[in-house]
């Protein structure tokens, strides 16, 4: 069995996955046909998705400058207009940057374009450009150009290090180094040329030969985040037209000459490389043993002066410097976690790199124990009040700060005493005594300012090298009666509350490893080594589990529980134990949600509210077919009650949503009135009974329109209610699907399935003492109807799901063939065992590279190779059996993964009831290709009651990005009335930070700064506060930095626009008109207005609404605000 640890392997093998559009081998050079159609972007700085997975940038530095977007592949047109400075490119990013060696292939680019442009720039590139990390880097690929003084060469280059043959062509290779603006702000960085001798307009560049031949001169190569193809001028004025383009990455082709390899580098097997994913990246990992001996002095990497900033460092690791006042620096070397921390009177200083899991991990399963090796050298005075080195993370249900730590810098013995608590026992790891220490603290944590657990092993003799076996620590604290939740980082550390001082990490990992037990009388004392998390309860989406019980048992589990967290009086959704999410909801009066520190169990309560509901399940953000989910979702439950009657309904049982189509669905077991089985017209019409989990069920289904996952739309129902009630047992749910589709009801494909408590009114309580949603063989006791799923799938005992399409084959061992979804392994289901793809028929589409659409796809496409639909952001293949070859009316709508609008969440907003969104992502454009936001920017200001009162008189609702100082401040009276006014009219309120600065130029602190302090303003104003934003400049799309931040402060949406009116630019309104005539087509459109610039007036900024209005209108666009625009509320 290969090791699980190899599934995480995102930025190798995945990378071979990351081809994006639709392409084909071709000969570059003859594809020189004119492209049409596509998207353009008119003198703004702006990036963003493109087709597929490419991503566009488009960057001017003053005057003119456009890029369109063909809607194919990378193709594009750049053009420019006297820009001091012009780029346009599009390609590959990685958001886990890869090691070029092991990517699965060559990263391969095929091009060809028309050109045309003067000799008036500085200097002109066309070819390949892109950034690498340790070190910084800054590369070209340089085929093309467009003035008439010869190759672009000279020591603004820095200096020539020699020639290489490629692709037939001989390149020059010049490097220097650079301070300016870099992907890090400003830093000094590497730059490195090839520029090719002769130039060309067409054909293949393998890049990574190119990286290759770098390497042989003796220049550095970092890890890859991006390739792109590339037009840029340093003036002038001109334009490069692909009619071709791709960058992928493929088999390659090395033609190199005493200079290149020469060994036509293929595809290289990623199992025989360097792993790289949550493991971090590894320059190669030492025994425990040799640990101390890692004292080389390391050099090079990236150092953060003064400011607070977390990031991403080598592989998958991630950092952060914190410091409160006066200096402190990070210095992040090339290797593995490997950092120096310094500081210098710094009131607390914090540097820390490792391990940070955005799906937080039970560490008893996670494949193995969490260790830390390290070795470093130290400085320091004792002027701070503490310090620590060691190992520092957060935990969630419950909410915990920890810390192990090793050693400390100042000269008053082991940290201890009240601050951390109160001692709770010593503990013996690896090889050392360790005292243990717990209390409780109000400050500030992961989820704001909080009341969390802080626990500290502090090992009482120092050491500056060894292993830290964290998991071990975490079995100890639960030995001493402490709780442990789901780990959400383990971090190397180094802390100080003043004084001045470094610690210098020669050698530091964090890995998920076999592990090494040394436990004493209070240990375990039974050598921990690898837990085989196969013979475990499995947990990833099928949740955590405290340990399953047979479903005979279940309803023994009545033991009431305790502790947890309670929601009270407010509408969330948010993350439980494990992977279970759950969520409250309720409208008007009070509600709460308690959940428990065990598996799915929660307790539901409600007094007189309009409707309550209460949830806890499991989600699926990558949307699942039934049929091959590696087992039947079953639920167990048992649960205590009490109501009133004086509810219109009530529900408890099952409830989730489906897509493709979609549904939103009900298994109900029980209820809380006196009035029977719930069941009526409300429900739809009866489709009929079915026997389920030896109980029988009515079925009901109709249609309702109202609020969805995807905002307002209209969708089914499906409720199967049973005819008696019972308060404990197994509900089936891929069994009722089964059914359902028995009576002639579509199934789609299931977003998520969780257990419920709602109630439409009236008072009273569903109290969990068991609950787990889970994965499993399942037990069908229906009523004939089998499992439906034809043969087994041997991965599912392995612990991952079946793959649902004819995919790939990744690796092969002694159990089969493995492929890769959804980031995850996946068995390849042997042919001739009855399981099949789940799909029907044979799947033409994966000899392309593309999976085969797994539910009853809309067709948006077809060309000779057939019909093709969209599927997870990406085309799919549709089967030519019982498929409709029809076209839709509205033409090639090409898949885009920045406009996916996941919706999962309450409803919570005054004007309307959209679910809240999850997670941060940018948008520029509405969801329905039939929607127009229109958004004013830098209010409120004198005319901002102009506006008001143009858009009641017209009763359209329009959205406000506001900012705390620019024409107003929050502090006057008027700012806080019109933001009222705002609101209270059913406009959206919105962000644009406090006072303006570009987001990509401050640090994570001070972004958060500028968030806090304007949402805080419009808190006063309207009592909530925003979840939209709109970056001043529209910047900060890809940069890790300014998502993060944003994400913190409970940001789900930071919008830009795909139309502007060019109003701050002092453009006239004819050409406001010209674009929204032009541009507003077969899209859904967000628009840029300013409520005002220099130079505006009243009646200016009001006849370009009217005009704007009247143009949209007119086309039958529908106004909205940007709530409805994306689906989601726009309120915390």
């Amino acid at each position: 069995m290969m090791n699980k640890t190899m599934k995480l392997i995102t930025g190798t093998v995945l990378a071979s996955l990351f081809l994006a559009g639709k392409t084909y081998a071709v000969d570059a050079c003859s594809q020189t046909q004119q492209l049409s159609g596509g998207r353009t972007i008119y003198n703004k700085n702006e990036t963003g998705r493109g087709n597929g997975n490419y991503r566009y940038e488009i960057w001017r530095d003053g005057n003119g400058g456009e890029l369109t977007l063909y809607p194919k592949d990378a193709c594009f047109r750049a053009s420019w207009n006297n820009a001091g400075d012009y780029l346009g490119r599009v390609g590959l990013v990685w958001d886990q940057y890869i090691n070029y060696k092991n990517a699965g292939g060559d990263i391969i680019a095929n091009y060809a374009y028309k050109k045309s442009g003067d000799d008036g720039g500085t200097y002109s590139y066309i070819g390949i450009y892109g950034w690498m990390d340790n070190p910084q880097i800054e590369y070209y690929v340089v085929d093309d150009w467009l003035h008439n003084r010869g190759a672009p060469g000279g020591s603004y280059m820095g200096s020539q290090r020699g020639t290489i043959t490629v692709d037939g062509g001989t390149y020059k290779v010049w490097s220097g180094t650079r301070t300016g603006a870099s992907k890090w702000g400003q830093s000094t960085f590497t730059q490195i040329f090839s520029v090719r001798t002769s130039q060309r307009q067409c054909g293949q560049i393998n890049i990574s030969e190119h990286f290759r031949q770098w390497e042989k001169l003796g220049l550095s190569i970092g890890s890859v985040m991006e390739a792109q193809i590339l037009a840029e001028s340093g003036g002038g004025s001109g334009y490069v037209d692909f009619t071709y383009a791709t960058v992928e990455i493929g088999s390659g082709s090395s033609s190199g000459n005493g200079n290149g390899n020469g060994n036509g580098y293929g595809y290289q097997n990623p199992w025989e490389q360097e792993q790289q994913g949550q493991q971090g990246q590894s320059s190669g990992s030492v025994d425990s043993s040799e640990v101390c001996s890692q004292t080389q002095q390391l050099s090079g990497g990236r150092t953060i002066y003064n400011k607070n900033e977390t990031g991403r460092g080598n592989g998958n690791y991630r950092y952060e410097i914190w410091r409160d006042g006066n200096g402190g620096e990070l210095t992040l070397y090339p290797k593995d976690a490997c950092f120096k921390a310094s500081w210098n009177n710094a009131g607390d200083y914090l540097g820390r790199v490792g391990l940070v899991w955005d799906q937080y991990i039970n560490y008893k399963n996670a494949g193995g124990d969490i260790i830390a090796k390290y070795a470093y050298k130290k400085s320091g005075d004792d002027g701070g009040t503490y310090s620590y080195i060691g190992i520092y993370g957060w935990m969630d249900n419950p909410q915990i700060e920890y810390y192990v730590v090793d050693d400390w810098l100042h000269n008053r013995g082991a940290p201890g005493g009240s601050y951390m608590g109160s001692q709770r026992g010593t503990i013996t790891v690896d090889g050392g005594t360790y005292k243990v220490w717990s209390g409780t603290r109000t400050g500030a944590s992961k989820w704001g300012q909080s009341t969390f657990t802080q626990i500290f092993s502090v090992r009482t003799s120092q050491r500056q090298c060894g292993q830290i076996n964290i998991s071990e620590h975490f079995r100890q604290w639960e030995k001493l009666g402490l709780s442990i939740g789901s780990v959400m980082e383990a971090q190397i550390l180094a802390e100080s509350g003043g004084g001045s001082g470094y610690v210098d990490f020669t050698y530091a990992t964090v890995e998920i490893g076999s592990g090494s037990s040394s436990g004493n009388g209070n240990g375990n004392g039974n050598g921990y080594g690898y837990q085989n998390p196969w013979e475990q309860e499995q947990q990833g989406q099928q949740g955590q589990s405290s340990g399953s019980v047979d479903s005979s048992e279940v309803c023994s589990q009545t033991q009431q529980l305790s502790g947890g967290r309670t929601i009270y009086n407010k509408n969330e959704t948010g993350r439980g134990n494990g992977n279970y999410r759950y969520e409250i909801w309720r409208d008007g009066n009070g509600g709460e949600l308690t959940l428990y520190p065990k598996d799915a169990c929660f307790k539901a309560s409600w007094n007189n509210a309009g409707d309550y509901l209460g949830r806890v399940g499991l989600v699926w953000d990558q949307y699942i077919n039934y049929k091959n989910a590696g087992g039947d979702i079953i639920a167990k439950y048992a649960y205590k009650k009490s109501g009133d009657d004086g509810g219109t309904y009530s529900y408890i049982g099952i409830y989730g949503w489906m897509d493709n189509p979609q549904i939103e669905y009900y298994v109900v077991d029980d209820w809380l009135h006196n009035r029977g089985a719930p069941g009526g017209s409300y429900m739809g019409s009866q489709k009929g009974t079915i026997t389920v989990d030896g109980g029988t069920y009515k079925v009901w289904s109709g249609t309702r329109t109202g609020a969805s996952k995807w905002g307002q739309s209209t969708f089914t129902q499906i409720f199967s209610v049973r005819t008696s009630q019972r308060q404990c047992g197994q509900i089936n749910i891929s069994e009722h699907f089964r059914q359902w589709e028995k009576l002639g009801l579509t199934i789609g494909s299931v977003m998520e399935a969780q257990l419920l408590a709602e109630s439409g009114g009236g008072s009273g309580y569903v109290d969990f003492t068991y609950a787990t949603v889970e994965i499993g063989s399942g037990s069908s006791s229906g009523n004939g109807s089998g499992n439906g799923n034809g043969g087994s799938c041997w991965s599912t005992r392995l612990g991952y799901p079946c793959c649902t399409n004819n995919s790939q084959v990744y690796f092969v061992d002694d159990n089969g063939s493995w492929g890769i979804q959804n980031d995850d392994w996946c068995g390849i289901v042997k042919t001739g065992n009855g399981n099949g793809n789940g799909n029907g028929g044979s799947c033409w589409s994966t000899r392309l590279g593309y999976p085969c659409c797994t539910n009853n796809s809309q067709v948006f496409f077809v060309d000779g190779d057939g019909q093709w639909g969209i599927q997870n952001g990406d085309w799919c293949g549709i089967q030519t059996s019982n498929q409709s070859s029809q076209n839709p009316s509205q033409g090639n709508q090409y898949p885009s993964q920045g406009n996916q609008y996941p919706s999962q969440g309450n409803q919570n907003s005054q004007q309307s009831s959209y679910p809240k969104g999850t997670g941060m992502q940018f948008y520029s454009q509405c969801k329905n290709p039939n929607q127009w936001a229109m958004t004013f920017d830098d209010g409120p200001t004198q005319y901002a009651d102009a506006i008001l009162d143009l858009l009641k008189e017209r009763g359209v609702k329009a959205t406000f990005f506001v900012l705390g100082r620019m024409y107003m401040s929050s502090t006057d009276y008027n700012w806080s009335r019109i933001v009222k006014r705002m609101y209270d009219e059913g406009h959206v309120v919105a962000s644009h930070t406090y006072s303006h600065q570009d987001l990509t130029s401050i640090s994570y602190q001070e972004i958060r700064n500028e968030m806090k302090q304007l949402e805080d303003a419009v808190y006063s104003a309207i009592g909530k506060k925003p979840a939209f934003m709109r970056p001043p400049y529209g910047s900060g799309n890809g940069n890790q930095n300014v998502i993060q931040a944003l994400s913190d402060a409970g940001y789900h949406a930071a919008i830009t626009w795909n139309i502007d009116s060019g109003d701050w630019d002092n453009k006239d309104i004819n050409y406001a008109k010209n674009v929204f005539s032009s541009q507003a087509y077969g899209q859904g459109v967000i628009s840029l207005n300013h409520l005002q610039y220099n130079g505006s007036t009243k009646d200016s900024i009001i006849a370009l609404a009217k005009a704007e209005m009247d143009i949209m209108i007119g086309k039958g666009y529908k106004m909205v605000t940007m709530e409805e625009c994306l689906g989601m509320s726009a309120y915390q």
